[in-house]
């Protein structure tokens, strides 16, 4: 049990579980109601959520910490709605210090739309501390933009993936993973593997002004990536 209480999306009244265009606009409500409470964990219903626009997450000082957990990657879903879509925003440059304490853990991101190279699972801009576990990426373009586009430098730190896997919709122009401004990403474990259908890069540097300190990959299986 988290130590500052646990709260279940399902309970939550107006949540659909995918059926009407809401569940977003939930989960983010939620997500500040365990902020506002001091921190919690948000347990995830087993079943697909369709997520009707970006879910926003902000998580500024004092930041308690705040778990995300479904079932597990593949039992728990979010889909997306729309090719352009952002699915996860977290962090805000508009804050003096960063979103940080965010575990996302347990479940799957998955396509009902074909993306495009714009669309993005999990968008972190001014972060620190934030971890993902057992999150898998099906058929995705862009898993994870790390910074991307910020106005200063440090802007997305100490990022850690562990367990996480994703396989790709074929050759695109994107990476899996997109840094900007920020340092210190570690991926580790070995739960999952990551496949692309070739011409598709894993990970790459998206603006060369900025200096990324410390890039730590290992213990990963990969198929099919160009670099």
């Amino acid at each position: 049990v988290f130590p500052m209480g646990s709260y279940w999306l399902a309970d939550e009244a107006q949540f659909t579980g995918g059926i009407l265009a809401t569940d977003a606009v939930i989960l983010e409500a939620l997500f500040n109601t365990v902020v506002a409470a001091g921190g919690g964990e948000i347990i995830l219903p087993a079943g697909d959520i369709v997520l009707e626009q970006v879910v926003f997450l902000k998580n500024p000082s004092p930041s308690p910490k705040v778990r995300i957990v479904g079932s597990g990657a593949g039992c728990t879903r979010f889909l997306n709605s729309t090719g352009t879509q952002i699915m996860f925003w977290v962090g805000d440059d508009s804050d003096s210090t960063y979103t940080k304490g965010v575990t996302f853990e347990g479940f799957s991101l998955g396509v009902t739309v074909a993306q495009t190279d714009s669309d993005s699972g999990f968008f972190l801009r001014n972060t620190s501390d934030i971890t993902f576990k057992d999150v898998f990426l099906e058929s995705f373009r862009n898993g994870w933009s790390l910074g991307v586009g910020a106005p200063d430098e440090n802007n997305c730190v100490y990022t850690h993936l562990h367990n996480c896997g994703g396989n790709s919709s074929g050759p695109c122009n994107t990476p899996m993973i997109r840094l900007g401004s920020g340092g210190i990403l570690t991926i580790d474990g070995g739960a999952h593997r990551w496949n692309a259908s070739g011409n598709h890069q894993f990970l790459s540097q998206d603006n060369l002004s900025w200096n990324w300190d410390g890039l730590y990959v290992y213990g990963q299986f990969f198929e099919h990536f160009s670099k």
